[in-house]
């Protein structure tokens, strides 16, 4: 099973179980939608999209993207913004980590990357939204590099790129339930920040 579709079978289970309780306020939405976004997804990632030979794109990817974007939109449009660049740094080591490291492995370790920012954004959405761009920036990497060293690049979102955002989501949410459920808080953390 692939590891974005277990991810979105955890958080399923979460939200059933009640495990979850703040997750459809923290996006602002309904318990029913994010089901129906963790049912459906699974069954987008088998659909890909060819735009040309050196453009492939995965349905449930862009799909994925497409509503983290809006949400974190929604929710603070200029603190969504302040998380694209940093998304884009992540990008770099999971480029190299896409390389270095077998499938499975560079999922997990590329969705992690995005606990690095936890100092930094507060929201879980905003954090999902990072989450969801980290595998296209290195998608974007992936192009460049095979242009400057070969003279022919593809820009591939797999799904593989979207296990990325998926266990990178179910990540953030855990961890901020577990932290809520232990009354623990961030060092350092002030309103004002992303």
């Amino acid at each position: 099973m692939p590891l974005g579709t277990m991810a979105a079978l955890m958080l399923t289970i979460g939200l059933l179980s009640g495990l979850l309780p703040d997750l459809p306020k923290q996006f602002r939405t309904r318990k029913f939608y994010l089901l129906a976004f963790l049912i459906l997804t699974p069954v987008l990632r088998m659909a890909s999209i060819g735009i040309a030979a050196e453009c492939e794109l995965n349905a449930a990817c862009l799909f994925t993207l497409a509503l983290l974007c809006a949400a974190a939109a929604v929710l603070d449009g200029k603190r969504m913004l302040l998380t694209v660049p940093l998304s884009l740094i992540l990008a770099i080591p999971a480029f190299f980590l896409n390389r270095a490291l077998e499938s499975d492995a560079a999922v997990l370790a590329c969705a992690m990357l995005v606990l690095l920012l936890l100092p930094l954004v507060k929201k879980p959405a905003m954090l999902c939204f990072a989450a969801a761009l980290v595998p296209v920036f290195a998608a974007a990497f992936e192009l460049l590099a095979g242009l400057a060293f070969s003279g022919y690049g593809v820009f591939e979102l797999s799904g593989q790129s979207w296990d990325v955002q998926l266990v990178g989501a179910m990540l953030i949410t855990y961890f901020f339930e577990l932290r809520r459920f232990s009354g623990a808080r961030l060092p350092n953390a002030r309103s004002d920040e992303v």
